[in-house]
């Protein structure tokens, strides 16, 4: 008991969403949802709903659903480590909600235990990644094409490059979400400018921003670099200060880093975007159509899964918005390889 009582004084609960009156009768009956309308629960790896990031993105995303299908929606915010976690989870789990989202990879394990223990319920999981052979078929693993984001955030660095140089600070080497990023970078600046010069640093760590901006800091002062790519969790901060420091531009990552970082919104340009809002609404939306589901759902240019921020702080060059349109559209429909000619596994 006073185990419980502990993890529970850990949790911020967050409801929204009352219900309403109607549902959809044909998709209830259809799918077995609660004849008041479905539930969501959403469980964070402990970012709060309103951290600019992954957390409120995905709140939003599961508010709008629910409100388009006339039920209810409530978010869990636990301490961050796997109690937590699975306490929520199972919180939101013997109250029979219909579906359970979870968010970030550190949440991939503790949710496809709870999928398993509760077959009867959907749980996606955004941003997740496991093998297939251990996956149970009622959780949505919710992953993005990280060299397609990275690929549009390079024709926008090589766009705007005066120097002819550009850099990439990323965080562990051997993710390879890091390396996707990264190499789509890569590729997209050099379907713009075949010369250009693109430095890469790993900082092995994602929560140094002193070890982002002194890497960040020696691409620009050293190398000439004009436009710095932070791929790099909480050091990318630092990737941003260096620029705004060295008045030059950065560029975010996964989010939108204008809104995600306010004090440093004069040097950051644009992001590389992973759109987990529209990701979960369509995960959802799957469930409502079709029942349970489970699999590896690719977000992806095809589906609006991912793409980059608003271009800001700077004039657009004359041609970028037409580029990065066509650019989009080829990413689409399979035209563009964001992993060529650089392999995206490429250290």
């Amino acid at each position: 008991m006073r185990r419980t009582l502990a993890l529970a004084s850990a949790l911020v609960l967050v409801l929204a969403l009352a219900p309403a009156a109607a549902s959809g009768k044909a998709s209830a009956a259809a799918t077995g949802l609660q004849a008041v309308g479905p539930r969501f629960g959403l469980v964070t790896d402990g970012s709060p709903v309103t951290d600019r990031g992954y957390g409120q993105y995905t709140w939003a995303g599961v508010q709008a659903r629910a409100k388009a299908l006339h039920g209810t929606a409530e978010a869990v915010v636990p301490a961050p480590n796997e109690a937590s976690y699975a306490w929520a989870i199972e919180r939101f789990a013997q109250r029979d909600f219909d579906v359970i989202v979870t968010v970030g990879f550190l949440m991939a394990d503790v949710t496809r235990v709870k999928a398993l223990a509760h077959p009867d319920l959907q749980f996606l999981g955004v941003d997740q990644s496991v093998p297939a052979a251990g996956a149970p078929p009622n959780y949505q693993r919710l992953v993005f094409d990280e060299a397609e984001a990275g690929y549009l955030a390079g024709i926008v660095a090589a766009s705007m490059s005066k120097t002819g140089t550009i850099g990439a600070v990323g965080g562990m080497q051997a993710i390879p979400a890091v390396l996707a990023y990264i190499n789509g970078y890569r590729n997209g600046a050099r379907s713009v400018k075949p010369a250009i010069t693109v430095l890469v640093t790993y900082t092995e760590d994602f929560a140094r921003p002193d070890l982002g901006y002194d890497q960040a800091t020696d691409m620009i002062k050293s190398h000439h670099a004009d436009v710095v790519f932070g791929v790099a969790g909480r050091t990318g901060v630092g990737v941003f200060a260096a620029a705004c420091d060295a008045k030059t531009w950065a560029i975010g990552v996964d989010v939108d880093a204008y809104l995600a970082e306010p004090t440093l919104r004069s040097c950051i340009l644009t992001s590389a975007e992973k759109r987990v809002g529209r990701a979960t609404s369509l995960a959802i939306q799957r469930f409502v159509d079709a029942g349970l589901q489970g699999g590896s759902y690719v977000n992806d240019a095809s589906n609006g899964g991912i793409g980059v921020a608003p271009i800001r702080n700077a004039g657009a060059l004359r041609g970028l918005p037409a580029a990065l349109k066509v650019a989009l559209a080829g990413l689409a429909n399979g035209s563009i390889n964001p992993c060529a000619p650089t392999a995206c596994t490429t250290p």
